[in-house]
């Protein structure tokens, strides 16, 4: 999508609960995408709306200097923001037509989050962009951890939650075959995967994330 004379084009319209309007729209002279929660002002659910929005915004805020991570160009108030509009296919599409996608550039993109105490938590083909040039970018830090300091000890485990759901990728889109260790990685620890439900599925659903 590249032609700048479109004024407005939906990637999402928000359906359900806490589910943005998700639009590309021209700004500067560039594409970018805006995420909006608009719809929740003035009534009793703004708060949650604004803390969704406003959490979503700091780790993009936080991610702005990795290159696979798509830069937070302004908070437009307290109920949406503009993020960088990646030109490209998620990774499902990019293996449908026919695109070469190395896995070894998926794991490297990974591995700058952890590198920055992230965890994604969430990842999957819809969530891994491929751009024109063969760029792996990562998108939707709605389900993210960030690891602090006095836990860092757990990171090492923790990353083999997005590790398990890339050998997924790898695997299922991919259509490569996997290793022993990768085997076992995807085994997981019941107590790892405990810990994605009770995020994922049980806080984030009372803000209607999931």
């Amino acid at each position: 999508m590249t032609n700048m004379h479109i004024e407005e084009a939906s990637i999402q319209q928000g359906k359900g609960l806490f589910k943005a309007d998700v639009v590309v729209t021209p700004f500067e002279g560039r594409l970018v995408v805006r995420k909006d929660y608009s719809k929740y002002r003035n009534t009793l659910l703004s708060p949650i709306a604004r803390f969704i929005i406003g959490r979503e915004a700091r780790l993009l805020q936080r991610v702005r200097d990795i290159p696979c991570c798509p830069d937070l160009v302004r908070v437009d108030g307290k109920f949406s923001f503009t993020m960088e509009y990646i030109d490209g296919r998620n990774v499902r599409e990019s293996v449908r037509h026919g695109a070469r996608v190395r896995f070894h550039d998926i794991l490297k993109a990974i591995n700058m989050l952890h590198r920055n105490d992230i965890i994604h938590n969430d990842l999957r083909g819809a969530n891994i962009l491929v751009d024109r040039q063969g760029g792996v970018f990562i998108v939707d830090f709605a389900s993210a951890i960030v690891i602090p300091r006095p836990l860092r000890f757990l990171k090492t485990r923790l990353r083999c939650l997005d590790l398990a759901s890339a050998l997924k990728i790898k695997k299922k889109l991919l259509n490569q075959p996997l290793t022993q260790k990768e085997l076992k990685i995807m085994s997981g620890r019941k107590w790892l995967k405990a810990v994605q439900y009770v995020w994922k599925q049980q806080i984030l659903r009372l803000f209607g994330r999931k």
